[in-house]
């Protein structure tokens, strides 16, 4: 996982205002989530913007997140997470809850509703990663294969 250099990086900032800007700066180069994602399955409810959030498991056995949000802030820090947990493996995102979210500040800035939002967020990718944990050992002692297509949403 990316997270000890991004934290690295993060932290060298010792204000947590710099450190915000310099994520919120980063979603504004971060790809926009296709079109035919944008559907109401995949919205996260609870804050005024829309948002959209996208769990999949790829056929290598790896985590994939994608995320996308009117409100840049919320794609800033959301989308950290989602871009951070990407590529791992669901065992290694159970076990590296996001911490450093809460460590760094990051969400100080934003309004209390878009903060719970960010939570449900990272409680999503959490969910997803135990549930995939789980049915990878559930299906290795069957000595079956797994459905690598699973989706879900927080």
């Amino acid at each position: 996982m990316r997270y000890e250099a991004l934290y690295v990086q993060l932290r060298a900032m010792p204000d947590p205002q710099q450190r915000f800007m310099a994520c919120v700066d980063h979603a504004r180069q971060r790809p926009w989530l296709p079109d035919p994602l944008k559907t109401p399955v995949n919205r996260v409810e609870g804050c005024q913007v829309r948002i959209w959030f996208v769990a999949r498991l790829l056929e290598n056995g790896r985590c994939e997140f994608l995320l996308d949000s009117d409100a840049v802030t919320l794609k800033a820090v959301a989308g950290l997470l989602c871009e951070l947990y990407s590529g791992a493996l669901p065992e290694e995102v159970v076990a590296n809850p996001p911490l450093f979210v809460d460590d760094l500040r990051l969400t100080q800035s934003l309004a209390e509703n878009r903060r719970r939002t960010v939570e449900r967020i990272a409680e999503g990718i959490q969910s997803f990663a135990r549930q995939h944990t789980v049915e990878a050992k559930v299906t290795a002692m069957q000595g079956g294969v797994s459905n690598p297509n699973s989706a879900a949403s927080p």
